[in-house]
């Protein structure tokens, strides 16, 4: 392919801390550059160099808005583009207000005399970014800004970092939460019992009364800070969580009976949309002219799921630039893990045992689908001495710290993404079973009922991630081992579709516990 667009190397863009370009980073970039299609989506493996493509492509818009996973990945971007003129936009909660030991939110909320002046922080970075040619923000500000308000200026091309996410991070913000504290002692209310949508006694004309009583309450506690000249910032936080219940009772207020699920929980009810393609344009796409979705696991799949139609994508399948040897996938039936073993998975803990002991010393992670499955593993296993996980609420940080610190096996259901284990910190993964949506939640029920693929899709996404954490550069090194049995007729009918070509080409199937990878690539 001729070079229409780019240079010989990215440092006659400017980028002087990147003297060439990596493998396929020419052809992938010149690719979207040329597209006429709205959409480029880019199933790109670690090692690619997403974030250059993105800095690259911003070279040739006006104006353009990064949407990272996590406000880590914005940092990143900073840190790995010094040269840049980045701004970085996050939620007023992420800046200092001018008063003592307040936050942005708090001095919006508390009626604080610089807000939407040039003397408040958030003020600032937002009058920033609505005129900077490169922004980047997280989902979360992203979505919540446009739901919440009229967003930010608007962009000639967005690019969503970590795109596999989008689905959640959408379907997180148009979910509706409201508990009973909530309604009960903070309105003086109850929740309808009734399962009608509209008309008298239903959810939607409850909703609109709720509202009515938390705007009242919202100015009530105004006035109160108004007249008050050092306000509590308690009352302040009174205010932001009346605000946000007020938007989440407008959810319910608006919603269609045949398009949305709720359930009640322990804590109050649940409000879920089965279909969040409905929201994509509004809050996800925003009316942006270019759309550039990067993730290593994205898929059509992905797109169909936010109503993109197929005929507007720029599809790009890249290779990756790592050894499959180095991070070999091995498909071991232990056994068939599911609900009809009635807890008895001896013989998958056997197997962990067997290849934890071929492989004596390595540091490695267990995935799991539940607590459940995690204390039958501990509880059984001969290597139980050498597990962490995370206790009585304690949050999965604390563990992964832990492991990091100490070694050992790492054994839970929540590191399946978002964090990485370079080098000597994970060697090895085990994953138990393959990881469905839980079938027992009215939502995903509702959502498989509509998309007989949508739980398989999920599962592929979640396994393709699970085995992407221990091998985070070319010379590094991690063994993957998959022992769900029934994995041998799921590989088959929905890797092809849902799982990207560098996880497939990783695949070996086997019947025996290979030797260790550390002595194979020892050997001359």
């Amino acid at each position: 392919m001729s070079h229409k667009f780019l240079p010989n190397t990215p440092a006659e863009l400017g980028l002087i801390n990147f003297p060439e370009w990596r493998a396929d980073q020419v052809d992938v970039l010149e690719s979207i550059l040329r597209s006429e299609k709205r959409f480029s989506i880019m199933s790109a493996p670690t090692g690619f160099g997403k974030s250059l493509c993105n800095i690259v492509q911003s070279k040739f818009h006006k104006r353009t808005c990064i949407v990272t996973a996590t406000k880590g990945l914005q940092d990143q971007h900073l840190h790995d583009f010094p040269h840049e003129k980045i701004r970085v936009i996050k939620g007023r909660d992420n800046y200092q207000c001018t008063r003592p030991e307040w936050t942005c939110a708090d001095g919006y909320a508390g009626n604080c005399p610089n807000k939407n002046t040039p003397a408040c922080r958030f003020s600032n970075a937002l009058s920033a970014a609505n005129v900077a040619p490169l922004v980047i923000t997280n989902f979360s500000f992203w979505i919540y800004s446009r739901k919440h308000g009229q967003g930010m200026n608007s962009f000639d091309l967005v690019i969503f970092d970590e795109a596999h996410e989008a689905i959640d991070q959408l379907s997180s913000a148009m979910q509706s939460r409201i508990s009973y504290h909530e309604v009960e002692e903070m309105l003086g209310m109850r929740f309808p019992q009734s399962s009608k949508i509209t008309g008298e006694g239903s959810w939607g004309k409850w909703a609109k009364t709720a509202i009515k009583k938390t705007a009242n309450a919202i100015r009530k506690l105004e006035k109160q800070i108004e007249c008050d000249e050092h306000p509590l910032k308690q009352w302040s936080h009174n205010v932001q969580h009346l605000k946000k219940l007020q938007f989440r009772l407008e959810i319910v207020s608006d919603m269609a009976h045949d398009s949305w699920v709720w359930d009640e929980k322990e804590w109050g009810w649940q409000f879920d949309p089965v279909q969040i393609n409905k929201f994509a344009e509004s809050f996800l796409f925003q009316g942006t002219n270019k759309v550039t979705m990067s993730s290593a696991t994205i898929r059509m799949k992905t797109a169909d799921i936010l109503g993109i139609p197929s005929s507007k994508v720029n599809f790009l399948d890249i290779p990756s630039s790592f050894s499959p040897e180095r991070s070999p996938i091995y498909l071991l039936p232990a056994m068939r893990v599911d609900s009809s073993n009635n807890g008895d998975i001896r013989q998958l803990v056997i197997r962990m045992d067997q290849i934890m002991n071929s492989r004596a010393g390595l540091n490695g992670i267990i995935n799991v689908t539940s607590f459940a499955y995690r204390d039958l593993i501990i509880n059984g296993s001969k290597n139980s001495s050498r597990m962490i996980s995370h206790w009585n609420d304690e949050p999965v940080a604390v563990a992964v710290e832990k492991f990091k610190r100490k070694g050992g096996i790492l054994i839970s259901p929540s590191i399946g993404m978002g964090y990485d284990f370079p080098d000597e910190e994970c060697r090895l993964i085990l994953m138990s079973k393959i990881p469905f949506p839980d079938n027992r939640s009215k939502i995903n029920k509702a959502r498989q009922e509509i998309d007989p693929e949508y739980g398989s899709y999920v599962a592929v996404q979640k396994l393709v991630q699970q085995s992407g954490r221990g091998t985070r550069s070319k010379d590094d090194w991690c063994e993957n081992f998959l022992l769900d049995a029934h994995l041998e007729w799921f590989i088959p009918k929905f890797a092809t579709k849902f799982a990207p070509k560098w996880w497939r080409d990783r695949l070996v199937n086997t019947r025996t516990i290979p030797g260790p990878l550390s002595a194979r690539l020892l050997t001359p």
